[in-house]
């Protein structure tokens, strides 16, 4: 009887510490040193949930900080050299990976990390000559990307070159949704009068889903359209116990769930997409769902009605607010941005907060949405997306935009 009992201990310490190195190879922090002819490299590199972060120090003490988020076979020490170009102050490098992952140039100026859209965007001089060199060595940048010419569709112009694969760009009309990708455009009506305001529109996944307010019976009625089959389909919630009065709004998006509250009758639901039900989740108890960085987490009522609350990222952090002068800072995996003060929109590594990454500069951008390494934004009338490959690009040019732009734009990866 000891033995079995012996046995059965020794087996649990085993799972244990398999569970242990099972949970440490899919995270790391290493450091190598990687030399080329006249330089040497110092890099530091973190690996978590299938993402990178770097931080590379060269001979002159220049400090690099970047990502990849890319899929690779060999996850330790994947950068195998590492190219340097240089023009006035400017300083780029361009590190080779394992795999043949595709590559990025990443550059300093004055120990400051500028990405190549900013670069682009204010035309710096060295960064045009260097640019000169990388399209001779062949090599790829998203500096590189050509807008191409836009084409007109209805009042708008649309940059079908810059509409990415695997990409769904939703924008509301009024009576519906504009539904762009690589493919094709289309205009998708859903109300049968024009709705200047989308409060009850919401993408979630890839159904656009909505709520008819002016044709609405007693029980609410949930409306969808799958923007990947183009087929249209609704759910009625007739449990009585609901009782859901039109006095609501959406919180917003988590998983497959929309959450949203119902204001007269103080209580908070969500609609399963995937299930095709509503569930109340509050009954008077302190149970109220936020959503911050994709994290559940629960107010007492009192707390949850003090206003209306949205998932939409934004934290406050007065370490990050204080080094890039912002009030307006989001917080979206292992990410902070931060919109400065000044226009300037930096991506902040939670690794290496003081050396974060100018991405681009707006004077004024009247909304965002960051999904992933993904930002979608309206300034004045066109709306922009940055992506990592392909950089800052305009997408769509409509002048509605300059008027209306709350929960107008969304965007769907496949």
């Amino acid at each position: 009887m000891k033995k079995k009992y012996v046995i059965g201990i020794l087996l649990i310490i085993l799972v244990i510490i398999l569970i242990a190195i099972f949970n440490r190879s899919d995270n790391h922090i290493t450091s190598y040193i990687i030399k080329e002819k006249k330089d040497s490299y110092y890099v530091r590199e973190y690996y978590d949930n299938d993402s990178y972060y770097f931080i590379i120090r060269d001979n002159k003490k220049n400090r690099y900080s970047f990502s990849l988020n890319k899929k690779v076979k060999d996850k330790n020490t994947i950068i195998k050299s590492i190219k340097k170009y240089s023009r006035g102050e400017l300083t780029c490098i361009y590190p080779s990976y394992v795999d043949d992952v595709i590559s990025e140039l990443h550059c300093i100026k004055n120990n400051k990390n500028y990405n190549v859209s900013y670069l682009k965007q204010v035309n710096d001089s060295d960064y045009l000559e260097i640019n000169k060199l990388i399209k001779k060595d062949g090599l790829s940048s998203s500096g590189l990307h050509n807008n191409g010419t836009a084409t007109k569709y209805k009042n708008m112009k649309i940059y079908k070159n810059n509409l990415l694969s695997n990409y769904y760009f939703t924008m509301w009309n009024y009576k519906g949704i504009y539904v762009f990708n690589k493919d094709s455009i289309k205009n998708i009506k859903l109300l049968d009068y024009d709705q200047y305001e989308n409060k009850f529109g919401i993408l979630l996944n890839n159904y656009y889903v909505y709520i008819d307010s002016e044709n609405r019976d007693k029980d609410i009625e949930f409306k969808y359209y799958n923007i990947l089959n183009d087929k249209s389909d609704s759910y009625i919630d007739n449990n009585k116990k609901h009782n859901i009065s039109i006095n609501i709004y959406f919180n917003g998006t988590n998983g497959n769930l929309l959450y949203f509250t119902d204001l007269k009758g103080k209580l908070q639901y969500t609609f399963d997409i995937d299930k095709k039900k509503v569930n109340k989740i509050t009954d008077g108890v302190d149970s109220y769902v936020v959503v911050r960085n994709g994290e559940v987490d629960y107010l007492n009522k009192s707390v949850f009605f003090e206003h209306n609350h949205y998932f939409d990222n934004k934290v406050n952090n007065k370490e990050i607010s204080k080094l890039y002068n912002s009030s307006d800072i989001r917080e979206v995996g292992n990410f902070y941005y931060a919109y400065t003060n000044d226009g300037d929109l930096y991506r902040i590594n939670k690794h290496d907060i003081s050396n974060g990454e100018l991405l681009f500069n707006f004077d004024s951008i009247s909304t965002y949405n960051i999904k992933g390494l993904d930002i979608l934004m309206v300034v004045q009338d066109t709306l922009f997306l940055y992506n990592d490959s392909v950089g800052l690009v305009p997408l769509v040019v409509n002048e509605e935009l300059n008027y209306n732009y709350n929960n107008v734009c969304d965007f769907f990866v496949k």
